[in-house]
């Protein structure tokens, strides 16, 4: 006899409530009713000294944007929740992908008899720890992320959320300085940014007056800290007034160092293995009438750790001129990859 198929024509008899409560949360830069979350059920069937098997028991669709602004945030207690119920539909959720655009997917999937209730919530507390989180993923209150301090899911009961996601608590923040750069470009490269400029009407021919450096902290998918890059001004140094020969710029390139020995902070951001720090560089251009027009020349990246250890000290890292849009920090356009120049 087969355990699963018994359990399905019981199910299609009379329903079986199945209580799975858990909470799970997630972040996301989109908005609207056109961004859906896929819940797939699985039915997981163990045998003593076998191997685990693991089978589809339908699947269904949320649209958590759509009911958004009557949502309560999570701090207003669970009387707050939005309760929903959506239906379990037969197949596979890749048949999402061969629908045409603007359909509307329920009309064209067969109902595998079940249905998911579930409460929808908003958590406005994440947003201090998203520098932590993955857009799009999922996290429960079982796993751990690194960054947050475990908390405690329910006063009363005790349970303990590994996440800390519930009442997110950040780990002690690690304070980033940035001095004394310098940086080595070729001469050919500020010409290539004046082909670029996107000028105000009526302005006059651009005229660069100098050069910045921003700086910012990048997980995979998005600037962190929801606050503006910090900025280090340049400036640049004649070949005549290099002391050193050997830290002389080779031929055909400039050297910019930071202006007066100037030092900025990055600060507030729990640092963990799947950060890095972006840095910038712009030039800044007089367009005339006041106008500042700042084009983005390179951009690179450097990894704060080393394994499980935090790099000080020098470091170097290579600039990557142009294929980047928009750019990672400020969000104007660089020359385009075509550009002669690479790295």
């Amino acid at each position: 006899p087969d355990p699963l198929a018994d359990a399905a024509s019981a199910a299609a008899a009379s329903p079986l409530p199945i209580q799975h409560t858990i909470d799970a949360s997630f972040i996301s830069q989109l908005d609207g009713g056109a961004l859906l979350v896929v819940q797939t059920l699985f039915m997981l069937h163990t045998s003593l000294g076998g191997p685990s098997e693991e089978y589809a028991a339908g699947w269904t669709i949320l649209r958590p944007f759509v009911t958004r602004a009557a949502s309560g945030d999570v701090s207003d207690g669970s009387s707050a929740a939005i309760k929903a119920l959506a239906p379990l539909y037969q197949g596979s959720p890749l048949a999402l992908q061969h629908l045409s655009a603007g359909a509307a997917p329920e009309s064209h999937l067969r109902s595998a008899g079940g249905e998911l209730r579930y409460a929808l919530r908003k958590q406005a507390a994440l947003l201090q720890a998203a520098h932590l989180l993955s857009e799009h993923a999922f996290y429960s209150s079982c796993d751990p992320v690194p960054g947050l301090l475990p908390g405690q899911r329910d006063g009363s009961t005790g349970a303990l959320d590994l996440s800390g996601l519930s009442a997110p608590r950040l780990q002690a923040t690690v304070p980033l300085y940035a001095s004394a750069a310098h940086l080595t470009l070729p001469d050919k490269l500020e010409p290539l940014l004046r082909k670029v400029l996107t000028l105000p009407a009526g302005g006059s021919p651009a005229r660069l007056v100098g050069w910045r450096l921003l700086l910012g902290v990048h997980t995979c998918h998005a600037r962190c800290g929801g606050s503006e890059p910090v900025e280090l001004r340049l400036e640049a140094v004649a070949a005549s007034k290099v002391l050193d020969p050997a830290a002389s710029p080779p031929a055909g390139c400039s050297r910019l160092v930071s202006a007066g020995g100037a030092s900025v902070e990055l600060a507030g951001f729990s640092l963990t293995r799947r950060h890095a720090v972006v840095a910038e560089l712009q030039a800044i251009y007089d367009a005339g009438k006041g106008a500042l027009v700042h084009a983005t020349a390179c951009w690179g990246v450097a990894l704060p750790y080393d394994g499980h250890r935090l790099r000080t000290g020098r470091l170097s890292l290579r600039m990557a001129f142009g294929g980047a849009s928009p750019a990672p920090l400020s969000r104007s356009a660089p020359p385009g990859a075509t550009s002669p120049l690479e790295s």
